[in-house]
């Protein structure tokens, strides 16, 4: 619970922040905070969110479902939160499509966040090849669930793993 709650020390340090995650402030040059700010509390925000998702899916006892309108109010009120979720879907292996899902309204728009992640990974193929793999799977469900999303890529980095391992 401390590291989910990180963030909220820095933002009383450091209250010029909180229009970037509560007001769809838009950083520019001449602000108080620099860049480099927003996007280490855009990343801190999104590690801790991750984690919290992932703890969800490995352990049902782990209450997401109590964090999920919270994660989903500050990725639609942060425009530094969808841009890092964007440029660095990679750091989020397990819970990238879950988040992904929390920022959008529709599996639609999910979907067209998935093929533009595709069309931006055309010079690495493996991350190319987990893109496609999600947005097959995304495709393939009825219900869009982000815990189910994230249970999904847990279980199917798991399932590698083991094959890997050469224990399947």
């Amino acid at each position: 619970m401390d590291e989910t709650s990180d963030h909220l020390r820095i933002l009383v340090q450091k209250p010029y922040l909180r229009p970037y995650f509560y007001d769809n402030k838009i950083w520019a040059e001449e602000d108080t905070a620099s860049i480099d700010e927003v996007k280490a509390l855009a990343e801190l925000l999104l590690n801790n969110f991750a984690s919290a998702i992932i703890h969800s899916a490995a352990f049902p006892q782990y209450p997401v479902r109590s964090v999920e309108q919270t994660i989903r109010y500050h990725l639609h009120n942060s425009p530094a939160l969808r841009d890092f979720l964007m440029d660095g879907f990679e750091r989020f292996q397990l819970a990238g499509l879950a988040l992904l899902c929390l920022k959008n309204e529709t599996k639609e728009e999910t979907e067209k966040d998935l093929r533009e992640l595709i069309a931006a990974s055309k010079n690495d193929a493996r991350e190319r090849a987990r893109r496609e793999r999600l947005l097959t799977h995304l495709q393939s469900t009825d219900k869009v669930d982000a815990l189910e999303l994230a249970k999904y890529s847990l279980e199917r980095t798991y399932r590698v793993a083991r094959t890997n391992a050469g224990q399947e």
